[in-house]
């Protein structure tokens, strides 16, 4: 099996038909169109949606994922985890993924809900000790 970086229907099929590998892991693309492997195999889509290319801070400069500072080549990381994390949460809740959710959106709506999360556990936890 292999994942990662796969996006185009042609490469996915080369792979498989040299033998290289018999599965093909689509995590990202999942998470924003859980149609994705229909659409692959139906030939409806030749491409995946890459949601990559713009969820970071900025594209270059001293913002992007190349940064000279750690801070932000973290935050440009677990920024677009967060990112891909709030749209699987917008699935999951029956609403429409967000393309235009900005990657600081996105880490502050990720750290309410693991806080929130966090509290309801501690909730729970203290209510079957009592």
């Amino acid at each position: 099996m292999v994942t990662g970086g796969f996006r185009t229907r042609t490469f996915m099929e080369e792979a498989i038909a040299s033998g290289e590998t018999d599965v093909i892991g689509l995590g990202r693309p999942l998470c924003t169109d859980p149609d994705t492997p229909r659409d692959l195999l139906d030939a409806r889509i030749d491409k995946t949606v890459c949601h990559e290319d713009h969820v970071k801070l900025a594209q270059r400069g001293f913002f992007s994922p190349v940064s000279p500072l750690m801070p932000l080549k973290i935050i440009n990381v677990l920024g677009g985890q967060a990112w891909y994390y709030q749209q699987i949460f917008r699935l999951a809740d029956d609403q429409a993924v967000d393309p235009e959710l900005s990657i600081l959106k996105a880490v502050g709506a990720f750290v309410k809900d693991e806080f929130s999360r966090s509290r309801a556990v501690k909730k729970a936890r203290r209510g079957r000790a009592g």
